[in-house]
């Protein structure tokens, strides 16, 4: 099987994609991509096509690590709320792309999003993906993938981690005590 497909099914949550199986054609996306003046990937149509307006599994939850770490960035690895899709939602890519018009660069349209307000962006004519910070002062765009299927083979298992639950001891100065 195609490892797109594999980690697609490892990291979406279908128990929130329940009554979204209608089936989208490849000559309806893109008549869509003309109409926004998108080349999109292969990779992207067959996501659209079978998948769309999906959240990520958060049993296990999984972070996107860049191939490219945003400059001036401290974090590596970023959570993602949703992918977008064709179906009549929030999530609706249509829907999405009109929204951001005007306030994103125009040679992208957003994928995804981020918490926070971020987006997940993809290039029109190249389908190079970009993480668009909304409160980043000067250049908002990074470039964090070179196609879709990096950005989504790029999705790991978060670990869990354990905590340290043990009694810890707690010792105030005697006039600490009084200021509390």
């Amino acid at each position: 099987m195609d490892p797109l497909k594999v980690k697609l099914n490892e990291i979406i949550d279908f128990d929130t994609a329940a009554g979204k199986k209608a089936a989208w054609h490849k000559d309806e996306i893109l008549s869509l991509g003309g109409k926004y003046q998108i080349d999109f990937p292969e990779d992207y149509i067959s996501y659209l096509k079978e998948y769309g307006n999906d959240y990520l599994d958060l049993d296990p939850s999984y972070k996107c690590i860049p191939e490219e770490t945003p400059p001036d960035f401290n974090k590596f690895e970023f959570e993602l709320d949703s992918i977008f899709g064709l179906h009549p939602d929030v999530n609706n890519l249509i829907e999405q792309i009109k929204s951001y018009q005007g306030i994103i660069p125009e040679h992208v349209f957003p994928i995804a999003d981020l918490p926070g307000g971020d987006l997940v962006c993809m290039d029109k004519k190249t389908g190079s993906v970009y993480f668009w910070f909304h409160d980043r002062e000067g250049n908002k765009m990074s470039k964090v993938f070179d196609s879709f299927r990096e950005f989504i083979l790029g999705f790991t298992k978060v670990e869990d981690q354990t905590s340290n639950t043990e009694i810890v001891e707690i010792t105030f100065e005697n006039g600490l005590d009084a200021f509390l």
